[in-house]
């Protein structure tokens, strides 16, 4: 890492405050020293999540899940490091140096493009309260959208001619920077408006950036839905709509329903369901799954009861189900579509509709049979050969037999046959390894989310140290982390700590006052995990007893701990004794066992006093 990328991280760390970030996704409550709250990363009705400001760190005493801003930012949004760094860089004002000129024209790009597109939002917002957006006034009307849900989606029109282009045009901005932002098209007489005599609804990326439009004709013409051309800032595979407004939504309730349109959202949103987003039209891709598994486990795929929605309904539970992400069917009722059900029967029917759905291999085998002539041998078997991959994919030999039945019934073949076809199918290794792959690719997600939970820590200790001693040093540790001045102090009076890591956290603490957090950052990057984990609890916990009023007696550790060293040296010398007995001691040697022999004595003699009540 060069100096210039550690300097920018450490920026970041000052000027991130950790309780600012945090408090966006958890509600906390100040105890002491420190903030509790629920924990995000796991189900729990009693506080275990704990942050740390003064120290910059987070921790759960559940799950075990903690660190620094950075961590929590990637944990929380599902991202990798460079993107919670340019996430936390971009909220707090820390200009990141570009790594290459291309990159550097790539970030001024995007950055025109939301600027561009976010005048063109407020645009055609101020064009839908006009007398020319009286039509797309009355087109929402008509679909049952009040204009609070309009205006929360910051819906707008685009009115005819190009007005959009003359405006921008007068305020200095290049036609080429129009049509890289999607705003306008060449044609024969030169530039005009791409949006014309449209419902337009602006797309926001997760940083709630508006990086494009989408836009609905209210007259005659074709296409009936256009949206903006693919740029640096707007790709259509990598952006779900809505997903800006619904992630807290969605984390809360630790799933979300996908939907193919605008209105849908808009629809369902009025009606109170919040953890709702599109994937703007039936092109559902790998990337939309990878960011919904950054913030849900559960995702209920809820497309047009159409034949092109129901395909979708295939790929996208296919791609989700690579991800890891537990998948629900909505199967919604012929020539319905979520915004027509919900404003005719409710959203407690639409919940009640989605909690009752198929299951995945029984929607993939119905999908199967449709259309299939069932007077005809050939047709059937055909239908049964395109559901052995569906079939062998079930890896529980007991559903797939469920399953096995119930196709046999829909097709009036014998359970054993299909079985036998099954066995066949997977006996092929070109099939097996297929589905293997796939089954592969779901437990690897599966693990990456849960590889926050670590094993608790056990203080390794020296064979002899009592446990008393090493209780006297986590005490010690507690108070010197909420009063670093007197490390020094301990350090002296003890001789230092016995532990490896607790003399490590005890150093840090001494130099706390002149490097701050940074001493206890450089100490977190060089151990592993579960030690990283331990000196967390161990930090808070002391925090915990200072908000509770118990006192330290710091005058009790010390001696305990002098005391365990007089044990510990005792332990070292009698197994020295042993040793040279077993051995034999040479007539050379007789003069250093008289020395050791005269040491225990005296040790022995001030474990006496030591022990003498007082």
């Amino acid at each position: 890492m060069s100096p210039d990328f550690r300097a920018e991280i450490e920026e970041i760390r000052d000027k991130a405050d950790i309780l600012n970030v945090v408090n966006d996704y958890v509600q906390l409550k100040r105890v002491g020293q420190r903030y509790v709250g629920l924990c995000p990363f796991h189900s729990e009705k009693t506080p275990s999540f704990s942050v740390s400001p003064e120290r910059g760190f987070f921790h759960c005493f559940g799950c075990g899940q903690g660190g620094d801003v950075f961590t929590f930012i990637q944990l929380i949004e599902r991202v990798e490091f460079p993107e919670a760094l340019r996430m936390l860089a971009e909220r707090f004002g820390v200009k990141l140096a570009e790594r290459s000129r291309e990159n550097a024209g790539l970030a001024d790009e995007r950055a025109d493009i939301n600027k561009l597109c976010s005048f063109a939002e407020a645009f055609y917002m101020k064009a839908l309260q006009s007398e020319s957006g009286k039509q797309a006034r009355a087109y929402l009307t008509n679909r049952g959208i009040k204009a609070e849900i309009a205006a929360q989606f910051r819906v707008g029109y685009a009115p005819p001619g190009s007005l959009l282009y003359k405006v921008l045009k007068g305020k200095n901005v290049t036609p080429e920077r129009m049509e890289r932002a999607g705003l306008v098209i060449w044609g024969q007489n030169g530039y005009y408006d791409r949006f014309r005599e449209r419902l337009m609804f602006p797309i926001r990326d997760h940083r709630k950036k508006v990086v494009g439009f989408g836009g609905r004709l209210l007259g005659e013409g074709v296409p009936k839905y256009l949206n903006s051309p693919e740029s640096v800032a707007f790709s259509k595979g990598r952006i779900l709509y809505g997903l800006d407004s619904a992630a807290e939504s969605i984390r809360q309730n630790n799933r979300v329903f996908v939907v193919e349109g605008y209105m849908d959202v808009l629809a369902l949103r009025q009606f109170g369901l919040n953890n709702v987003v599109a994937s703007l039209g039936t092109a559902f891709t790998e990337y939309h799954a990878r960011l919904l598994a950054r913030y849900a486990k559960q995702v209920y795929l809820c497309y047009d009861a159409d034949s092109a929605g129901k395909a979708a309904t295939v790929r996208g539970l296919q791609i989700l189900k690579q991800q890891g992400l537990e998948v629900h069917i909505t199967e919604l009722p012929s020539g319905e579509d979520p915004d027509t059900f919900v404003q005719r029967y409710g959203l407690d029917a639409f919940l009640a509709l989605a909690e009752k759905g198929p299951g995945i291999i029984e929607f993939q085998i119905a999908r199967v049979l449709e259309g299939v002539n069932m007077d005809q041998p050939e047709s059937l078997a055909a239908a049964v050969k395109e559901a052995l991959p569906i079939l062998g994919g079930v890896t529980d030999t007991i559903e797939r037999d469920l399953h096995v039945q119930r196709l046999g019934t829909a097709v009036g073949v014998s359970a054993d046959s299909i079985r036998q076809q099954v066995r066949q199918f997977l006996a092929q290794p070109r099939n097996r390894s297929q589905i293997m792959d796939i089954n592969a690719k779901s437990s690897h997600t599966k693990h990456v989310m849960d590889s926050g939970k670590v094993a608790p820590y056990a203080p390794i200790a020296p064979p002899g140290y009592p446990q008393q001693a090493i209780l006297a040093e986590q005490e010690l540790l507690k108070q010197a982390s909420l009063t670093p001045e007197i490390s020094s102090e301990i350090k002296e009076r003890t001789g230092g700590l016995v532990i490896e890591l607790h003399q490590q956290l005890l150093n840090v603490l001494a130099s706390y006052n002149e490097s701050g957090r940074e001493a206890l950052h450089n100490l977190f990057e060089a151990l592993d995990a579960p030690k990283i984990r331990y000196v967390r609890e161990l930090m808070l916990k002391a925090d915990e007893e200072a908000a509770s009023g118990l006192n330290f007696d710091i005058g009790g550790c010390i001696e305990r701990i002098r005391e365990g060293r007089v044990i510990l040296r005792i332990h070292q010398l009698e197994q020295e004794i042993i040793k040279r007995e077993t051995r034999g001691v040479p007539e050379t040697g007789e003069a250093e066992m008289s020395e050791i022999l005269t040491e225990l004595r005296e040790l022995h003699g001030q474990l006496r006093i030591r022990s003498a009540p007082r």
